[in-house]
């Protein structure tokens, strides 16, 4: 049953596509430094493709925030919020702490079950993408987090 869609220790590369997104890692990155430096890019600044060759064969190479099709789907594999450029891993489950914040549906909070239902979606759709059958799981927790956009068929 899918869903449709209405609307610290080392170096690490990011791809993000929303500018929301972007200045809040790179506000992050300045407020508490990592160790190594990571690298930001935003997907409206660069052409994406070349981008993700430029850095081929890296374990460390990550993208956020972009609509399926953007990038080709074997290059992604899923993994919590983000896809990992490259070959897929086991990725640990992801726990969502439900604060009382979370259950009034408060401005951040609410940003968060937004991007939680899209890397969700997304996750699904690489799946999809690359072959495979998305575990249900993905497009019921899209639905759940954001019936406002997602929808069960």
């Amino acid at each position: 049953m899918p869903a449709t869609c209405g609307a610290r220790s080392r170096r690490e590369v990011r791809f993000w596509r929303g500018d929301t997104a972007l200045f809040g890692v790179r506000w992050l990155e300045a407020a508490a430094p990592r160790s190594a430096p990571v690298e930001l890019a935003g997907a409206g600044l660069v052409e994406p493709r070349a981008w993700l060759a430029a850095r081929s064969g890296r374990a460390d190479v990550f993208v956020s925030g972009l609509a399926p099709g953007t990038l080709p789907a074997a290059a992604l594999a899923p993994e919590g919020l983000v896809q990992r450029a490259g070959a897929p891993r086991h990725p640990a489950p992801v726990v969502l702490r439900r604060s009382a914040s979370w259950r009034r549906d408060e401005s951040y909070a609410r940003d968060a079950k937004l991007s939680y239902a899209f890397a969700a979606w997304s996750a699904a759709r690489l799946v999809e993408a690359r072959g495979g059958v998305p575990p249900e799981t993905l497009d019921l927790s899209a639905a759940a987090l954001d019936p406002e956009d997602y929808r069960l068929e």
